[in-house]
């Protein structure tokens, strides 16, 4: 199973350096839609820099503190240059650099205090959300999220990873711990990442690296490697 993985690993980073085959600065793309999906809810960018969203919002991860659940999309801010849909919560990048971040909570996958928020018991567990978008920082460059995981690349080519389910076992911070309800610094010098269901990418100039199976980042390939593995 750990190989099947691997090999999975191994081909995405592969396509990865086949579409960005000289790495640049984190820079996201623009002047085209931008798209992204939770567990139902999904985000839009379009070329005038809003964004947009719609689904579900009983976590306001649309943004919207009606809470209500959307079936048309409504607007939720101007001048977004990069987005991120999690299981329950939303990220997205302003063309200043300020990092937002709005929905659930619970696992610190907002980087934000848990004080003064929303909350309210689900079973056993207590469930936090933002309403609206907050800051969570300032220099970022781009943005990823999946399940109840955060990542962002600021200008410098940092990563910053934080949220994660203490009780999950899966090492996906990168720092060799499986929660963080604060931003902390994986690694310098990376220009892309790529957040799956159980495995991180992340793309240095010429390195790959995965992390998710083992504590710390496991380095797959070297840029000459994947000049062999990419078409």
């Amino acid at each position: 199973m750990q190989g099947k993985k691997l090999i999975s690993a191994l081909i995405c980073t592969a396509l990865f350096f086949s579409l960005f085959s000289t790495a640049q600065a984190a820079v996201p793309v623009t002047g085209i839609p931008v798209s992204t999906g939770g567990s139902g809810h999904s985000l839009a960018i379009m070329n005038d820099g809003t964004l947009w969203g719609w689904g579900y919002n009983y976590q306001y991860q649309l943004g919207n503190s009606t809470g209500d659940n959307l079936a048309t999309p409504v607007k939720i801010m101007d001048d977004a240059v990069s987005v991120a849909a999690g299981s329950m919560h939303s990220l997205a990048v302003k063309s200043d650099g300020s990092l937002l971040g709005w929905g659930s909570n619970t696992y610190g996958q907002l980087g934000l205090s848990r004080e003064g928020q929303t909350s309210d018991m689900n079973g056993s567990v207590k469930e936090y959300y933002s309403e609206t978008p907050n800051k969570i920082m300032d220099g970022a460059a781009s943005v990823a999220a999946n399940g109840v995981y955060s990542y962002v690349i600021k200008n410098d080519g940092t990563l910053w990873a934080f949220g994660g389910d203490k009780k999950s076992g899966e090492y996906l911070i990168g720092d060799g711990t499986v929660s963080q309800p604060k931003p902390v610094k994986v690694m310098d010098n990376v220009v892309l990442v790529s957040a799956g269901g159980s495995n991180i990418l992340a793309l240095k100039a010429d390195e790959a690296f995965s992390c998710g199976e083992t504590t710390l980042p496991v380095k797959l390939a070297t840029g000459q490697q994947w000049r062999i593995l990419s078409p």
